[in-house]
Protein backbone atom coordinates (compact mmCIF):
# COMPACT_ATOMS: atom_id res chain seq x y z
CA UNK A 1 0.00 0.00 0.00
CA UNK A 2 2.55 2.39 1.15
CA UNK A 3 4.80 1.36 -1.93
CA UNK A 4 2.45 2.21 -4.28
CA UNK A 5 1.85 5.66 -2.80
CA UNK A 6 5.43 6.23 -3.04
CA UNK A 7 5.74 5.10 -6.68
CA UNK A 8 3.05 7.94 -7.72
CA UNK A 9 4.35 10.99 -6.07
CA UNK A 10 8.57 9.71 -5.80
CA UNK A 11 9.25 13.18 -5.97
CA UNK A 12 6.96 14.36 -2.54
CA UNK A 13 8.53 11.51 -0.34
CA UNK A 14 11.85 12.54 -1.28
CA UNK A 15 11.58 16.05 -0.63
CA UNK A 16 9.61 15.20 2.62
CA UNK A 17 12.91 12.87 3.16
CA UNK A 18 15.43 15.64 2.64
CA UNK A 19 13.20 17.77 5.08
CA UNK A 20 12.98 15.77 7.97
CA UNK A 21 16.53 15.07 7.38
CA UNK A 22 17.05 18.95 7.65
CA UNK A 23 14.97 19.41 10.98
CA UNK A 24 17.06 16.83 12.62
CA UNK A 25 19.88 18.47 11.62
CA UNK A 26 19.01 22.00 13.09
CA UNK A 27 18.06 20.12 16.04
CA UNK A 28 21.06 18.37 16.51
CA UNK A 29 23.36 21.38 15.77
CA UNK A 30 21.05 23.66 18.68
CA UNK A 31 20.07 26.17 15.32
CA UNK A 32 16.41 25.45 15.52
CA UNK A 33 14.95 26.75 18.73
CA UNK A 34 17.90 28.09 20.70
CA UNK A 35 18.41 30.98 18.43
CA UNK A 36 19.07 34.42 20.16
CA UNK A 37 17.12 36.36 16.92
CA UNK A 38 13.82 34.64 18.10
CA UNK A 39 14.18 34.98 21.49
CA UNK A 40 12.16 38.84 22.70
CA UNK A 41 13.94 41.42 24.85
CA UNK A 42 13.47 45.02 24.98
CA UNK A 43 17.16 45.94 24.85
CA UNK A 44 16.93 45.09 21.09
CA UNK A 45 13.94 47.56 20.16
CA UNK A 46 15.80 50.32 22.78
CA UNK A 47 19.29 49.81 20.78
CA UNK A 48 17.56 50.61 17.25
CA UNK A 49 16.21 53.93 17.99
CA UNK A 50 19.24 54.57 19.84
CA UNK A 51 21.96 53.36 16.53
CA UNK A 52 19.82 55.77 14.46
CA UNK A 53 20.27 58.75 16.65
CA UNK A 54 23.80 58.66 18.38
CA UNK A 55 27.00 59.31 16.91
CA UNK A 56 28.65 56.42 15.13
CA UNK A 57 31.71 56.15 17.05
CA UNK A 58 29.14 54.67 20.44
CA UNK A 59 29.62 51.07 20.42
CA UNK A 60 26.26 49.82 21.59
CA UNK A 61 25.54 46.17 22.08
CA UNK A 62 23.11 43.83 23.85
CA UNK A 63 23.64 41.08 25.98
CA UNK A 64 20.09 39.43 27.14
CA UNK A 65 18.38 42.16 28.18
CA UNK A 66 21.24 44.20 29.07
CA UNK A 67 22.07 47.19 26.79
CA UNK A 68 25.91 47.68 27.40
CA UNK A 69 27.26 51.19 25.68
CA UNK A 70 30.88 52.04 24.90
CA UNK A 71 31.63 55.96 24.23
CA UNK A 72 35.15 57.10 23.58
CA UNK A 73 35.99 60.31 25.40
CA UNK A 74 35.65 63.49 23.17
CA UNK A 75 36.94 66.21 25.49
CA UNK A 76 40.48 68.31 24.94
CA UNK A 77 43.55 66.59 26.37
CA UNK A 78 43.96 69.57 28.60
CA UNK A 79 40.11 68.86 29.98
CA UNK A 80 40.54 64.52 30.24
CA UNK A 81 42.42 64.68 33.80
CA UNK A 82 39.79 66.47 35.18
CA UNK A 83 37.56 64.13 36.98
CA UNK A 84 34.47 66.64 37.19
CA UNK A 85 33.94 67.07 33.36
CA UNK A 86 34.29 63.26 32.49
CA UNK A 87 31.56 62.81 35.08
CA UNK A 88 29.61 65.79 33.20
CA UNK A 89 30.07 64.32 30.04
CA UNK A 90 28.68 60.89 31.99
CA UNK A 91 25.62 62.37 32.84
CA UNK A 92 24.80 64.19 29.33
CA UNK A 93 25.63 60.96 27.65
CA UNK A 94 23.08 58.99 29.81
CA UNK A 95 20.43 61.79 28.98
CA UNK A 96 21.23 61.42 25.46
CA UNK A 97 20.42 57.36 25.81
CA UNK A 98 17.19 58.46 27.72
CA UNK A 99 15.55 61.22 25.58
CA UNK A 100 16.82 58.83 22.05
CA UNK A 101 15.36 55.37 23.09
CA UNK A 102 11.62 54.37 23.07
CA UNK A 103 10.53 54.78 26.83
CA UNK A 104 8.87 51.74 27.01
CA UNK A 105 11.69 49.51 26.04
CA UNK A 106 13.89 51.09 28.18
CA UNK A 107 11.61 50.54 31.36
CA UNK A 108 11.60 46.81 30.61
CA UNK A 109 15.71 46.70 29.79
CA UNK A 110 17.19 44.92 32.67
CA UNK A 111 20.13 46.88 33.04
CA UNK A 112 22.36 49.88 30.98
CA UNK A 113 25.55 49.76 31.30
CA UNK A 114 27.81 52.92 30.07
CA UNK A 115 31.48 52.34 29.76
CA UNK A 116 33.35 55.71 29.22
CA UNK A 117 36.80 55.67 28.04
CA UNK A 118 39.10 58.12 28.49
CA UNK A 119 43.04 57.75 27.97
CA UNK A 120 44.12 57.57 31.68
CA UNK A 121 40.93 56.57 33.22
CA UNK A 122 37.65 54.08 32.32
CA UNK A 123 34.55 55.47 34.27
CA UNK A 124 32.00 52.17 34.62
CA UNK A 125 28.44 52.91 35.68
CA UNK A 126 25.21 50.79 35.41
CA UNK A 127 21.76 51.40 36.17
CA UNK A 128 18.59 49.86 35.72
CA UNK A 129 16.42 50.91 32.89
CA UNK A 130 13.33 51.89 35.18
CA UNK A 131 15.13 54.40 36.13
CA UNK A 132 16.92 55.46 32.87
CA UNK A 133 13.59 56.16 31.39
CA UNK A 134 11.83 58.33 34.92
CA UNK A 135 15.08 60.97 33.60
CA UNK A 136 13.25 61.77 30.33
CA UNK A 137 11.02 64.00 32.68
CA UNK A 138 13.40 65.31 34.48
CA UNK A 139 14.93 68.85 32.96
CA UNK A 140 16.02 70.61 35.97
CA UNK A 141 20.19 70.67 36.13
CA UNK A 142 20.10 70.36 39.53
CA UNK A 143 17.33 67.89 39.53
CA UNK A 144 19.31 65.53 37.05
CA UNK A 145 22.52 65.89 38.84
CA UNK A 146 20.51 64.40 42.23
CA UNK A 147 18.71 62.03 39.96
CA UNK A 148 21.79 60.88 38.74
CA UNK A 149 23.21 60.40 41.48
CA UNK A 150 20.76 58.09 43.59
CA UNK A 151 20.12 55.78 41.27
CA UNK A 152 23.69 55.49 39.14
CA UNK A 153 26.05 53.05 40.34
CA UNK A 154 29.86 54.08 39.39
CA UNK A 155 33.43 52.79 39.31
CA UNK A 156 36.67 54.67 38.23
CA UNK A 157 39.54 52.10 36.81
CA UNK A 158 42.72 53.41 35.89
CA UNK A 159 43.93 52.61 32.16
Amino acid sequence: MLWKIINKKPVFFFGLTLFILFLFDMRNKGNLFTRENLIPVSCRSAIVMLENKSPKDWDISCEKNTMTVKIKSKLSSTQKEDKKNLYSELGNHLYFIANNCLNESLERTDEVKVHLLAPHLEILSATKGVHLAKLVHTKNKKDIYLFLNKHVLVKETAR
